[in-house]
């Protein structure tokens, strides 16, 4: 029992000390900004698979391959971040994921240049490798289990809207867009001494 809750009888909530929610923060804004991603991804998802010419059926296979990708990866990326620290996997799994967002984005330009197979095939390359560098997220959780859905819930909401202001514009911002997404929180995993 605490000397708090002995002397007021009242039972208080932990609280993070300052010195641990700066890294709270960087693993929450990570955790935010992947799950935006994801949600700008998913209301484009149809529109975009469906210029390349091919049935609605790729717009399943494509967003299960993220998913799937992600199952594989989150025991191994946790297992490695037992072992190595959370820091190494959260930077490297944020650039993969920034380059997997380029690279779905110029997927159109590789079909209409070199066939509707390659750029179907740099698509799927895409979706598989952001979902593998999605699997970070079970790493992320450990201390912040709370905050860390929360982030996800918010960015998964925030997305959709996102996606579609952007789609207006122009047609494949949200991939770029994404991608630049990611430049703030490498620079917060820079500046946080310990995630």
């Amino acid at each position: 029992m605490s000397s708090r809750q002995a002397t007021t009888g009242v039972e208080t909530e932990p609280t993070l000390s300052k010195s641990s929610r700066r890294p709270v923060a960087v693993v929450v804004a990570i955790v935010f900004i992947d799950l935006l991603g994801f949600g700008i991804i998913i209301p484009v998802l149809p529109f975009y698979v469906r210029s390349f010419g091919v049935s609605d059926v790729f717009i399943g296979l494509l967003a299960a391959s993220y998913s799937l990708a992600q199952f594989v990866a989150a025991p191994m990326l946790g297992r490695i971040s037992d072992e190595r620290g959370r820091r190494p996997i959260l930077m490297l799994s944020v650039g993969v994921a920034g380059i997997a967002w380029l690279v779905f984005g110029v997927a159109a330009e590789v079909g209409a240049t070199f066939g509707t197979a390659l750029g179907l095939v740099v698509l799927f390359s895409a979706r598989l490798l952001a979902g593998a560098a999605g699997g970070h997220i079970a790493a992320a959780q450990g201390s912040a289990f709370g905050f860390t859905q929360a982030a996800g819930s918010l960015g998964r909401t925030i997305g959709p809207p996102v996606a579609a202001a952007a789609y207006v514009a122009i047609y494949w911002s949200p991939f770029i867009g994404g991608a630049l997404l990611l430049v703030p929180v490498g620079l917060l995993l820079r500046a946080a001494p310990k995630v």
